[in-house]
């Protein structure tokens, strides 16, 4: 109904219509509009209805009127008006919130106009989604299970649909391919032990404008895919992080395929782990040095990837942040691993990493891989040794707050405050001979000038007023924070002027260690909403430290 312009049907008095598909508002800019009415009247699509394709449409189901789909409905629930009845046969693609638990089945109703009822069944033959142009979310919690042939969230450009598989034994089969962000936002959460499989494998953020973000944390949560998985395709952004013991598979991994798209992981946390059963690219080639997409991978605390390969590619990254051997793991077997770096490897250290050589790029049972590419390697908090491919971490040096120290290549400090007892870590690179840096706690004046930016339940968890002889050298600073609060935030503090601020680099450790890389130096502090109990210890004076002083 309306291919181009403007079209109104309507089915009344026991009227019949039936169809394969039903398209209202097929072309961009149509409009279509179908109203079945009275005892009898019935519209019947065989296989999908699409509510608004393309352009908009509108179904009214009025005093006794009657829609049958016999596969997919595609629709807002804003564009179903009336008081009848819509039966869907196998999937749906919705603008709704959709619950699968102990209380609600594959098979439920759903309210929508003035009385009007959807009655829902998924199969597992059909798609299942939310946000197809505005916004969804779907919810499988309690030890429930869905089944569906493709997953959507976030289907057309402008909507957001938000997924969460959370508990053990929640499970989301999706016998094709998962689409996290097609077109529009899409936000996938596996949680506290939920599953999700795809035998086609996953594509997070697929074409220009989309966003795919999906977030696994907690032991026992997985995401398994039997084919190869996107994030950022075809224009596409995506983000992937793994946390807390959470698990990925697949077979090859893309971080930014194709022109135009770019791709972000975190595999951070024991237990975390990424495994690609075939290649791993972080950035896709291009011509004439220009990428056709860009990504970035980053692997800290405890948190490991395995690939057959690795291949690192212009504009594009891979940050360790080194907490022991075998962070990247590559080669199997049977195949030789293999580094490609034609973009940068960075490897960092925290002051608080026991001193020692690693090797974080290892393969598969210690055998000899080949290394290739005319990228960068760099090392700041330690020394990389590209001849021996370790990573040489010395002792920290103790300093007192206010004083200031000499600094060396691949050093590392650890500042403390006599008085507050609080304690700041920093890590170097490649310094200029004779660099001093010396760090102490900020004066209350300046401070008060961020509280007073905070919001409800914020506080300064940490501040430090840093004085250095090096410009425009990244640095790493490693602020202890409560292992507990949540909602973190850099902030820095130049000019008399508090801003936000947001590092190229930033991890943060199960103990409380949140680490990034400055090249700006002068005070920087760390906001959140403290744990409660972590809350009243500050109340009481363990703040005290934080305000007291400025050179």
């Amino acid at each position: 109904m309306a291919s181009h312009g403007s079209g109104a049907l309507t089915i009344e008095e026991g009227g019949e219509v039936s169809n394969a598909t039903g398209y209202l508002g097929y072309g961009s800019g149509s409009q279509g509009m179908i109203t079945v009415t009275g005892g009898g009247s019935k519209w019947t699509n065989a296989e999908d209805l699409y509510v608004g394709y393309e352009g908009t449409g509108s179904l009214a189901v009025i005093d006794g009127g009657a829609v049958d789909v016999g596969r997919t409905l595609w629709a807002s629930m804003g564009d179903l008006s009336g008081d009848g009845t819509i039966t869907v046969g196998k999937g749906a693609v919705l603008d709704a919130d959709l619950v699968f638990d102990a209380a609600h089945g594959n098979q439920q109703t759903l309210a929508f106009g003035t009385g009007g009822q959807l009655h829902l069944t998924i199969d597992g033959t059909e798609s299942l989604g939310v946000g197809y142009k505005n916004a969804g979310t779907l919810t499988v919690a309690e030890g429930a299970a869905i089944d569906s042939s493709i997953g959507y969230l976030g289907y057309h450009a402008g909507s957001q649909g938000t997924a969460t598989i959370t508990g053990r034994g929640s499970r989301w089969t999706v016998s094709s391919g998962l689409r996290v962000g097609c077109g529009g936002s899409g936000t996938l959460t596996i949680e506290d032990g939920g599953e999700v499989s795809s035998s086609y494998g996953g594509i997070l953020g697929l074409g220009p404008g989309s966003q795919g973000t999906v977030v696994i944390t907690g032991g026992g949560s997985r995401w398994t895919n039997a084919s190869a998985l996107y994030v950022g395709y075809d224009g596409g952004s995506g983000t992937l992080t793994i946390e807390g013991g959470g698990e990925v598979s697949n077979t090859a991994g893309y971080l930014g395929r194709q022109s135009g798209s770019h791709g972000t992981t975190t595999v951070i946390g024991p237990g975390s782990r990424w495994t690609n059963a075939g290649e791993l690219w972080v950035g896709y080639p291009g011509r004439g040095g220009i990428p056709s997409g860009t990504g970035s991978l980053t692997v800290a605390d405890g948190g490991q990837v395995t690939a057959d390969s690795l291949s690192i590619y212009y504009q594009s990254t891979v940050d360790l942040s080194v907490s022991g051997d075998d962070m990247l793991v590559l080669g199997t077997a049977s195949t030789t691993g293999s580094v490609t770096n034609n973009g940068q490897i960075n490897l960092h250290a925290d002051a608080f990493l026991p001193a020692g050589t690693y090797r974080p790029i290892s393969e598969y049972a210690g055998r000899t891989m080949t290394w290739s590419g005319s990228g960068s390697y760099s090392g700041v908090g330690g020394t990389w040794d590209q001849t021996a491919k370790t990573f040489t971490v010395m002792a920290p040096t103790a300093q007192d707050a206010g004083a200031a120290g000499p600094v060396v290549d691949g050093g590392r400090l650890v500042i403390t405050d006599a008085i507050s007892g609080r304690r700041v870590g920093v890590g170097f690179g490649d310094v200029p001979e004779g660099a001093t840096f010396a760090a102490e706690p900020l004066g209350p004046a300046e401070l008060a000038g961020l509280t007073g930016l905070l919001t409800a339940g914020e506080e300064v968890l940490a501040v430090w007023d840093f004085q250095t002889t090096l410009t425009g050298i990244p640095v790493l600073l490693s602020f202890e924070v409560d292992p507990q609060a949540s909602g973190l935030a850099v902030w820095h503090f130049a000019d008399e002027t508090w801003s936000p601020c947001v590092p190229d680099f930033l991890v943060r450790s199960q103990a409380g260690v949140l680490s990034f890389t400055v090249t700006d130096f002068s005070a920087y502090a760390v906001t959140g909403v403290p744990e409660p109990a972590t809350l009243i210890l500050l109340a009481v004076g363990g703040l005290a430290g934080l305000g007291r002083r400025r050179a």
